[in-house]
C-alpha cells in the first residue's frame, strides 16, 4: 500500500472518530438526567377503562370473549372514559373516524 493511501486512510479514521466522539459528548451533554427539571407525570388511559380479552385477537378474525366479571365497562364509551378520569387518568386517549355520512364516531383502531 502507498504510503500516501495509509495517510489518506489515517485521516478518514481521525475525522470518524472525531465525528463519533463529537455526538458522543453532545448527547451526554443533552441528556436529561443531567436537568434538574422534573415535569409532573402525566396518566393517559388508552381508550377509557377496557376489558380482559381471552381468546385470539388478529387483524382478520376475533374469536376473543370479553370477561365482563371484571367489571361492566367497555373501551371506548362515554361510561369508560368518566371511570378512567376517576380512578386518576388525565389524559383519555381515543379513536375517532368519520363515517361516511359526515358524522364522526368513536371506534377501535381500524388499521391502514
Amino acid at each position: 500500500m502507498s504510503m500516501h493511501l495509509c495517510t489518506f486512510f489515517r485521516w478518514i479514521l481521525r475525522i470518524v472518530l472525531t465525528l463519533v466522539s463529537g455526538i458522543g459528548v453532545a448527547a451526554l451533554i443533552n441528556a436529561s438526567c443531567w436537568s434538574g427539571y422534573r415535569g409532573k407525570l402525566t396518566l393517559l388511559a388508552h381508550r377509557g377503562v377496557a376489558q380482559i380479552l381471552h381468546g385470539s385477537v388478529d387483524l382478520y378474525t376475533c374469536t376473543a370473549s370479553i370477561d365482563l366479571s371484571e367489571h361492566s365497562l367497555l373501551e371506548n364509551t362515554i361510561s369508560s372514559m368518566r371511570a378512567a378520569f376517576d380512578t386518576g387518568a388525565d389524559i383519555v386517549e381515543f379513536d375517532i373516524h368519520r363515517t361516511t355520512d359526515g358524522q364522526f364516531a368513536v371506534f377501535p383502531h381500524v388499521p391502514g
